[in-house]
């Protein structure tokens, strides 16, 4: 398991702390326990009260887990559900375009066209005059 994982827990495991019982016996009680349990020994609670969930400085992997959460225990309304489901899709599909291999290698493949293209245009060819006395020079030199 990741620092990354375990770090996430922790800040679930402390959201967990500052929210409604009721709200938080929602989610199962293996859920909770697993949390809990791999949760980092040494976190430091820094979630504030004063500030909502968006303006705190939480992982994204916390994130995610809190829409699933959502989505999965506290959210009752079939509606909501939908609606967050199509969002979820829609946020999905945005990051597999973003990231996906094709773009990733586009952005690659135009900046070494560039550099390619700057090259071509740097390099200057050398006429045999100016080759034969550059060996004379290096002949020289040594």
């Amino acid at each position: 398991m990741t620092k990354e994982n375990r770090l996430a827990y922790s800040e679930i495991v402390e959201i967990f702390s500052k929210m409604n019982p009721e709200i938080v016996e929602k989610v199962p009680l293996k859920l909770r326990e697993f949390f809990t349990y791999n949760k980092l020994p040494d976190y430091v609670e820094h979630i504030n009260l004063e500030q909502t969930l968006g303006e705190q400085n939480l992982t994204d992997e916390t994130v995610t887990i809190l829409a699933m959460l959502n989505l999965k225990y506290w959210n009752t309304d079939e509606q909501s559900k939908e609606k967050l489901k199509k969002i979820y899709e829609e946020n999905e599909k945005l990051y597999q375009e973003k990231y996906s291999s094709k773009n990733l290698f586009k952005d690659k493949n135009s900046k070494q066209n560039i550099n390619v293209q700057n090259l071509q245009i740097s390099s200057k060819k050398e006429s045999i005059i100016e080759r034969i006395f550059n060996k004379i020079k290096k002949f020289f030199k040594k």
